[in-house]
């Protein structure tokens, strides 16, 4: 894919003085991953963490999602992600919507979602069909109301929280070689009445915004029957893999919302 100028969520060390800058995309290098050396979950000072981190943000957070992943599915040079969900079919094998995930709606597909059992078990795939990871829904539970897992080890949980009309998340990493877990590592909360925006932060520093892209505006919204298509932005370095199953649990959570099936 041919490298150009993105615009990338760059947070100053304030969160109130965040800007956006653009920056020339460079060739990811082994030695100096940008992960590392730019990670939105470095260890924020404690006047600057949010007040719903319960356990410390650090680097560490997302080692298991490194490890389990590789540095592969960073984010650079990819800057955005186009999350389509597709409609339900009684004539496909799965019983659920899946998805397609690109990096833009006319290119190949970075990674496909495969749904079953009405969207409570869920597999995500490389270009190549091979599987990745797995997410399984819970539907009766706010508390990992997802799970991420990969080899058969719980890497993240992600709970659900309505607050008014607001879906808020919040994602929690396990480290299954220390057996350390993570509270809060991410917090995903909506900036609009109708679930249609959401900032992710890691401590105060926020490294991914989704936004629907095919909803009505205003209270029209509450009708929407076809299948959301979301705009993922990327700040350099996030994990692509972790970006593509909070887009896809976010989608699930406005489907939720909204009264259609998934």
């Amino acid at each position: 894919m041919q490298a150009s100028l993105s615009q990338l969520i760059v947070p100053g060390p304030d969160p109130r003085n965040r800007h956006i800058h653009t920056s020339p995309i460079s060739p990811v290098s082994r030695e100096h991953s940008p992960f590392r050396e730019r990670s939105p979950f470095r260890d924020p000072s404690p006047s600057l963490r949010h007040p719903s981190i319960t356990t410390t943000a650090t680097t560490g957070a997302m080692d298991s999602i490194t490890h389990a992943f590789g540095e592969d599915y960073d984010s650079h040079p990819f800057t955005t992600l186009h999350v389509e969900q597709s409609y339900f079919t009684w004539v496909s094998r799965n019983t659920g919507r899946g998805f397609k995930i690109s990096t833009s709606p006319s290119s190949p597909p970075l990674f496909t979602v495969q749904s079953q059992n009405w969207g409570k078990h869920r597999t995500l795939h490389s270009p190549s069909g091979a599987p990745i990871c797995e997410i399984k829904r819970n539907w009766l539970s706010k508390h990992s109301a997802w799970e991420l897992s990969h080899n058969g080890e719980l890497l993240v949980s992600i709970n659900i929280e309505w607050l008014r009309t607001h879906i808020n998340l919040s994602a929690t990493t396990h480290d299954s070689v220390t057996g350390q877990k993570y509270d809060s590592a991410v917090v995903a909360e909506a900036t609009d009445v109708w679930g249609g925006k959401f900032n992710l932060r890691a401590g105060p520093r926020t490294f991914m915004t989704v936004k629907c892209g095919n909803m009505s505006e205003g209270w029209k919204s509450a009708f929407k029957v076809s299948p959301p298509i979301w705009e993922v932005q990327l700040a350099e370095g996030a994990n692509l893999v972790l970006a593509a199953v909070l887009a896809v649990c976010i989608s699930d959570a406005y489907s939720e919302s909204h009264g259609f099936m998934l």
